[in-house]
C-alpha cells in the first residue's frame, strides 16, 4: 500500500528556496532543508536520492520561476517597448535575487560541473527571448541595424535604448 503524499518534496524545495534566498547554494544542506521543511532528513533521500540531484531541482525551480515571469513580462506597444520591459524585469531579478546569482555565479567559477551544466542548459532560453526582441525592433526600425551581437553588448553595457547611433 503506498503512502498518501503530503508533499514533502514541495515543503522541501520550498524550504531550500528560502535557505538559498537566505544565504547562497553554497550554504544550502539537506539537513538545513529538513529542518526548515521539519520534516525528517530521511524523506530527503526517499524523494530526492542525493544532493546533487536536490541541488539541481532547486536550481530548476528558481529559474522556471524566473522564466514564467519573464516571459510575462515582455509586454509593450511595440517591440522597442517589449524589449525594455524584459531588460527592466531581468534587471529587477537581479536585484532582488542578487544572493542567488552570486552564489550560482561563484559555484560555476569555483568549476562546479552541475551548476556549469544547468548554466549552459537555461540561460540561453532567456537570451534568446531578449535576441529575438532586439532582431524584431531592428526589423520596425526602432533599434540601428547592427549585428545582434553588437547591438547586444551595447544593451547588456546598459547603454540606452533606442536608436543605436552607428
Amino acid at each position: 500500500m503506498t503512502r498518501p503524499s503530503q508533499d514533502i518534496d514541495l515543503k522541501l524545495l520550498a524550504a531550500a528556496r528560502a535557505l538559498v534566498a537566505e544565504k547562497g547554494f553554497a550554504a544550502l544542506t539537506v539537513r538545513g532543508a529538513a529542518a526548515r521543511a521539519k520534516v525528517n532528513p530521511g524523506m530527503f533521500h526517499y524523494h530526492f536520492k542525493s544532493k546533487r540531484i536536490f541541488k539541481r531541482r532547486v536550481m530548476e525551480s528558481v529559474y522556471e520561476s524566473f522564466f514564467e515571469k519573464f516571459t510575462l513580462a515582455v509586454r509593450g506597444d511595440g517591440p522597442l517597448d517589449r524589449l525594455r520591459e524584459s531588460l527592466r524585469y531581468m534587471g529587477r531579478f537581479a536585484r532582488d535575487h542578487r544572493r542567488e546569482g552570486f552564489s550560482l555565479i561563484q559555484d560555476a567559477v569555483g568549476g562546479d560541473r552541475d551548476t556549469v551544466e544547468f548554466i549552459g542548459e537555461n540561460f540561453p532560453r532567456h537570451m534568446k527571448l531578449i535576441l529575438d526582441l532586439a532582431s524584431d525592433a531592428q526589423k520596425a526600425g526602432a533599434l540601428t541595424l547592427a549585428p545582434l551581437p553588437f547591438v547586444m553588448t551595447f544593451i547588456m553595457a546598459g547603454g540606452r535604448i533606442s536608436r543605436i547611433p552607428l
